[in-house]
């Protein structure tokens, strides 16, 4: 089978005459770069190997002087901008979700090099609609039906805290880019639209930040199927240059014969791998992939593997929410929030298997409360040596407490394994952001358990290995650009396929549709796109 990147390589060795050196690789991801240096080496002639980075690292390449700031930074600093405009008093447990919406709309608003002044006068100047030249028909058209359904006639609470907010959106947005840039930080988006327009400004070239690049050096940018405003006029930058070629797999050809399978649990749809893995489809190795569309089936599809796989590659990424020391985290804060502990609270973390890299003595003093019937234990009978009494003594600072006990559990020499360590390692990293986020803004401890829940559930544990060998058991996003000559997609139902989104915004969907942001539809779109691409050859 000859892949699309194959076809790819092919065309630029023959363009280039095999020296790529001074050529950059442009991918939507990173996981392409290696299929495509594995199909450079398959021609019989040395090839000089290209630069590759991702979207991402190019626009970031392009302004050394700003760099992304941490998304929980960066939702604190807009809680600030947003109490001194608005003179509210809501705390930033109350604001904490708000922020990441508003955080969500400004990144699309940059990314789309939308004009933000007119988005968020919209819906305060109803009667604006009146006067609206710089609209084109489509805009106009999607806003009268938005409008139709929030006129003046409508005149409830809702409608009028939703105003009173978006008066504000504007100074907030404005102000907010401010005090970004005045600490040399921005958010993704913003940092997109400032290269674009410094570039149309003449302020950068990109051959001046790209270094070593020199000024013949060309772009190749491959596989990019949505394309944001923001990037469309970085294409159109470099291609007006003569510097960029632009490569995307758009063949209109039949996909091959699929097979439909029914199962009546998630569990039994991963048993069936064993019977799927075939010895052809083993001996095919990196060419077989097995697709999580639901990447929650990951631990359960790893045990499904026969025996006779010697090899698979994991580009999905283990949730940590789902290791022991998540666990071990998450019933500790049970803990500390009961200021007088019982027995019945205590007993389940005692018997957590942690608890011993703790304490040698957690078991002892678990059967000693339970045969004694000790139901309101007091510190005495809790303290038993110097770990237990730390662990069960009041905290005045919940963070260096949570802290603390990472520590203990991450110097234990008991455990020799890799996902342990790694686990821990992970847990670790974020009590030390947590650390530094209370220093600066402390934060209350429903505030602290709600962020550290989310970071949680939205970090992973890497696998480590050869990428290249070995049954491909990947999420959906990470088969863009690839091809494969056996597919197992599990989990294509409704729900999963397409994931599904989250579209909550304060620009409504009839606005976002007007001005051309993202919508619903765009990120289903994509997922139609990935989905068709599996089946192509």
């Amino acid at each position: 089978m000859n892949t699309f990147l194959d076809t790819v390589a092919a065309s630029l060795h023959a363009e280039f005459k095999g020296n790529l050196s001074d050529v950059t690789i442009v991918f939507p991801n990173k996981r392409a770069s290696l299929f495509f240096n594995r199909a450079l080496a398959t021609f019989q002639t040395p090839v000089w190997s290209p630069r590759y980075v991702t979207i991402s690292e190019l626009f970031r390449s392009c302004s050394p002087d700003i760099e992304l700031a941490d998304h929980i930074d960066l939702i604190i600093t807009l809680y600030k901008v947003y109490c001194n405009i608005t003179g509210s008093e809501e705390s930033l447990d109350q604001f904490y979700g708000w922020g990441e919406m508003m955080l969500a709309d400004f990144d699309d608003i940059d990314k789309h090099m939308a004009d933000a002044s007119q988005i968020f006068s919209l819906l305060v100047n109803i009667h604006e609609l009146d006067d609206v030249d710089y609209l084109s028909e489509h805009q106009k058209a999607e806003l009268q039906r938005f409008f139709s359904n929030f006129t003046e006639n409508h005149n409830t609470e809702l409608k009028q805290r939703f105003l009173k907010l978006w008066k504000h959106f504007g100074d907030i947005y404005t102000t907010f880019r401010k005090v970004l840039l005045e600490k040399s930080v921005a958010y993704e988006g913003m940092l997109y639209r400032r290269v674009i327009e410094s570039l149309t400004s003449q302020e950068i070239t990109l051959t001046s930040h790209l270094s070593p690049l020199t000024s013949e050096s060309r772009y190749v940018f491959i596989g990019f199927n949505y394309i944001t405003p923001v990037e469309q006029k970085l294409f159109d930058y470099l291609r007006l240059e003569n510097s960029a070629l632009f490569f995307q797999d758009d063949d209109p050809s039949e996909p091959l014969p699929v097979t439909y399978l029914s199962s009546p649990t998630n569990d039994l749809q991963a048993r069936y791998i064993a019977q799927w893995l075939t010895p052809e489809r083993i001996a095919a190795g990196r060419k077989t992939a097995i697709v999580l569309a639901d990447e929650s089936l990951l631990e359960t599809v790893l045990h499904c593997m026969p025996p006779s796989v010697d090899h698979v590659n994991i580009t999905v990424g283990y949730p940590l929410a789902k290791s022991p020391i998540s666990s071990m985290v998450r019933q500790y804060c049970n803990l500390l929030q009961h200021k007088s502990f019982t027995l019945h609270n205590i007993n389940a973390i005692l018997r957590h298997p942690y608890m011993r890299l703790v304490s040698d003595k957690a078991m002892v003093l678990h059967d000693s409360l339970n045969e004694q019937s000790i139901y309101y234990p007091t510190m005495e009978d809790l303290s038993l040596d110097e770990n237990l009494k730390t662990f069960f003594s009041p905290a005045d600072d919940i963070i260096s407490r949570l802290k603390w006990l990472v520590e203990v559990i991450a110097h234990s020499e008991e455990i020799n394994d890799d996902f342990f360590h790694e686990s821990v390692f992970r847990m670790y990293c974020i009590m030390e952001r947590l650390c530094d986020i209370n220093q600066e803004t402390p934060l209350s401890s429903s505030l602290l358990y709600n962020l550290l829940s989310q970071i949680i559930k939205t970090t992973t544990i890497p696998f480590h290995g050869e990428p290249l060998q070995g049954i491909q058991i990947m999420g959906v996003l990470e088969t863009r650009n690839l091809d494969f000559e056996h597919v197992l997609l599990l989990s294509c139902n409704e729900g999963f396929m397409p994931a599904h989104v989250n579209d909550t915004s304060f620009i409504p969907y009839s606005v976002r549709k007007g001005y051309s942001l993202t919508t619903i539809d765009n990120k289903v779109a994509i997922y139609d796109y990935y989905f068709k691409h599996l089946l192509k050859r």
